[in-house]
């Protein structure tokens, strides 16, 4: 089926109406189920721009060539290409919505540049001695006899000391090679192996490319007059004239000693076929420090690195030159991305789980950015059930066994099941210091306590009981019981329930043993009672006794005197 922009006999068509039927196209491809497979070696991007096509007499889709180099071939409604892209760019601000299908995970993702305050960029760490670099095509850079350019970067090395091969392109002879390098802190230029401004940097020395510091590196060119540029201030000026030739080695960061010497990182390469004004560099500055969007006429390339997985680096001037990372250099944190306001976000990706062994992945949105779903109740359906339901007053209910009833809510949350908190969580109050904090009252039926250092310890035998007379006079001095806090305390730290408890139940043991103790003692005085007791008895019978051993005897003496 051979899909018409537009038929020759129809009357011409302003830019808003072309635009539409664009993206009305791109809308079939994707309710048509657009399949893509893998074809050339290198991503061109298919790129739609929103401008007034000429009134000329308009092919089928596939006969159409939208982007200058290593085009994607059409079968029917198929593009087929390595990793087929899809770029819309508008013309005014040159940013995008990017579709495109990979085999690295089986991807498929949809795109969009937009505003993320706050944002973290990523950048690309080459830390591997001039085996890590970066290439891409150098088809239509700045070349010839006196060749006017600018050239933007932002890198961060260890040690802006050592020598750093930053970028370049060209033949690769000693006179054809245009390379921007950094040597002994200072930013340089070179053609081949000669520097064009050299030894003549010595402006440089009072203002050094800082280490472990990102740092802004401009440098420019009218034909004649070369200025370096460093945070967006010029710091070297050189005239002398150079010719740069074009050739097959490309544009890259690769060198006998690359920026992988010392670990370095890279971000927003930008090159230019113009000799930017001051102005446009401090615009450019300024982008990386999320402040402004960079400037767009005479653009050739722009590496923003802010894929952030994979081995490609997308060209986003437009030109479809992306570029290809190699041997194992690795995304790491950059600047904020896409020129300070814009940054290309996730929309919706789909691919192969990579883990726990998952089968089809399905992100909708960014992590730098903020998504909505928007409905008059959301919920959340995972294995025929709906663990997450948000009903039409945006009350919250999480219950992973309702299998799809409509929740009655009385509250504005509510969980069903064991739950599971790894932190600090506060009840009326916003800074919980404990696991659970609240801020007012607590109504339970009963409250569990498990403490260690139960306080059994006071009836071993090797325990020593205070002394009373040593317990009276503390009380005496501190007004409280040992070991127990006092008011002050509680009014300042709160009390310990469970901790409280245990002192509570450690004085009542020693109490308990000062009372055995007493008893134990009363008993002892009570048989000394009762032994005297029975002394006293045994005594009063003994006189009890005596006395009637002495009447019987008095009675005897009087018979014995009556008898006389």
């Amino acid at each position: 089926m051979n899909s018409w922009i537009r038929d020759k006999a129809e009357p011409a068509l302003n830019p808003f109406v072309m635009k539409k039927m664009i993206l009305t196209g791109i809308a079939c491809f994707l309710l048509g189920g657009l399949a893509f497979a893998t074809a050339n070696n290198h991503l061109a991007p298919l790129v739609v721009k929103e401008t007034a096509l000429p009134d000329t007499n308009y092919q089928p889709l596939e006969n159409q060539r939208l982007s200058t180099t290593n085009s994607p071939t059409f079968a029917g409604d198929t593009i087929k290409n390595t990793t087929p892209t899809l770029v819309l760019q508008t013309s005014a601000d040159s940013l995008h919505t990017r579709m495109y299908r990979s085999t690295t995970g089986n991807t498929f993702k949809i795109s969009n540049n937009v505003s993320q305050v706050g944002a973290i960029g990523k950048a690309v760490s080459f830390d591997n001695s001039a085996t890590q670099y970066f290439l891409a095509p150098e088809t239509g850079l700045p070349s010839g006899t006196k060749p006017v350019l600018t050239v933007s970067m932002w890198i961060k090395v260890p040690n802006a000391a050592n020598y750093t091969s930053l970028v370049k392109w060209g033949t690769g002879d000693s006179t054809g090679t245009y390379g921007v390098f950094l040597s002994a802190g200072s930013i340089r230029i070179g053609i081949g192996s000669s520097a064009v401004t050299g030894s003549t940097l010595t402006s440089t020395a009072v203002f050094p490319v800082p280490s472990n510091t990102w740092t802004h590196i401009a440098v420019t060119c009218d034909g004649t007059t070369t200025n370096i540029y460093l945070n967006g201030i010029v710091r070297a000026t050189s005239t002398s004239t150079f010719t740069i030739n074009l050739g097959t080695n490309g544009l890259s960061n690769q060198g006998t000693r690359g920026l992988t010497t010392d670990n370095g990182l890279e971000d927003q390469l930008l090159i230019y076929n113009t000799a930017l004004s001051s102005s446009d560099i401090a615009t450019i500055y300024n982008s990386g420090l999320g402040t402004a969007l960079i400037p767009l006429n005479g653009l050739l390339r722009r590496y923003e690195f802010e894929e952030g997985t994979g081995t490609t680096l997308v060209d986003l001037s437009g030109n479809g030159y992306n570029g290809t990372l190699f041997n194992g250099a690795t995304w790491t944190t950059g600047l904020t991305p896409i020129a300070g306001v814009s940054s290309e976000a996730d929309i919706i990706t789909s691919s192969n789980g990579v883990i726990n062994t998952e089968k089809g992945v399905h992100t909708f949105g960014d992590f730098n950015g903020g998504s909505v779903i928007q409905g008059k109740a959301i919920r959340f359906l995972q294995n025929n059930v709906y663990p997450l339901w948000s009903d039409d007053s945006g009350r919250i209910s999480i219950d992973n066994t309702n299998t799809g009833t409509y929740p009655t809510l009385a509250n504005n949350f509510a969980v069903k099941g064991s739950s599971y908190f790894n932190g600090n969580v506060g009840i009326g109050t916003a800074t919980p210091s404990e696991m659970l904090s609240v801020n007012g009252n607590i109504r339970t039926k009963e409250l569990i306590v498990t403490q260690t250092g139960w306080p059994d310890y006071v009836f071993d035998t090797a325990y020593q009981l205070p002394a009373l007379a040593g317990v009276s006079q503390y009380i005496r001095d501190n007004k409280h019981l040992p070991g127990v806090p006092s008011a002050k305390d509680v009014l300042d730290s709160g009390l310990n329930v469970g901790h409280n408890q245990a002192a509570l139940l450690q004085k009542i043991e020693e109490l308990t043993l000062y009372v055995i103790a007493q008893d134990k003692k009363q008993q002892q005085q009570a048989q000394k009672q009762d032994q005297q007791d029975q002394l006293i008895e045994s005594q009063r019978k003994l006189i009890q006794q005596q006395q009637e051993l002495l009447l019987n005897m008095q009675a005897q003496l009087n018979k014995l005197q009556t008898a006389k």
